[in-house]
């Protein structure tokens, strides 16, 4: 009888711990494959090539001219379409971040092999893939940040519309420092 329920117990854990998702420092390029009349291009051999690394994933575009790149790690990409009978289209610059999903469309130009129709992505990149809104801040943001006080928590006011209203570390809002931070600067902190 015990033994049946820790067998129980055990498939109880296991199936609870499936079912969680882990953060990862991956990100996603997704995207549809088009010609020049806009009407979608199955069956086109799609490539993700990391510039930094030089790391390739292949993907293929399905009945409805989407691919697919899952699980790529944080890097710059160049994407490339190709497909007999049409100019290989590409798109470089593509920076992925942490947990970003990138779209990429691509259209392909009628026209032999040889030639090639070259896209530098230079624009920023809008997540119209799902609902969330995130931040990168980079090593260099954070070392030149003169943070009032030296309180690490300033950092998240980087992000626009971030505001904290009470907390572990006091009142703080953006534009306000914390009763700590005012100390720190050599002023004694203050009653309200």
């Amino acid at each position: 009888m015990k033994k049946q329920v820790l067998l129980a117990c055990a498939l109880v854990l296991l199936a609870s711990a499936t079912s969680l998702q882990a953060q990862s420092a991956t990100g996603q390029i997704t995207g549809t494959v088009k010609d020049s009349t806009g009407a979608v291009v199955p069956g086109a051999a799609v490539t993700a090539i990391s510039e930094l690394t030089g790391a390739r994933r292949d993907a293929t575009a399905n009945k409805e001219g989407n691919y697919v790149f899952a699980l790529l790690p944080v890097s710059v990409y160049s994407v490339t379409a190709e497909l007999q009978g049409f100019r290989p289209a590409k798109r470089t610059g593509v920076r992925l971040n942490v947990d970003q999903v990138y779209r990429v469309d691509l259209e392909l130009q009628p026209g032999g092999l040889t030639e090639a129709v070259e896209v530098q992505a230079a624009t920023v990149a809008i997540d119209t893939e799902t609902a969330t809104v995130g931040q990168v801040i980079t090593e260099k943001q954070i070392t030149d940040l003169p943070l009032n006080g030296r309180n690490f928590l300033q950092l998240l006011f980087l992000g626009a519309g971030a505001v904290q209203t009470t907390g572990e570390q006091g009142s703080m809002r953006q534009g306000q420092g914390t009763r700590s931070a005012s100390w720190g600067r050599g002023r004694p902190p203050t009653t309200s």
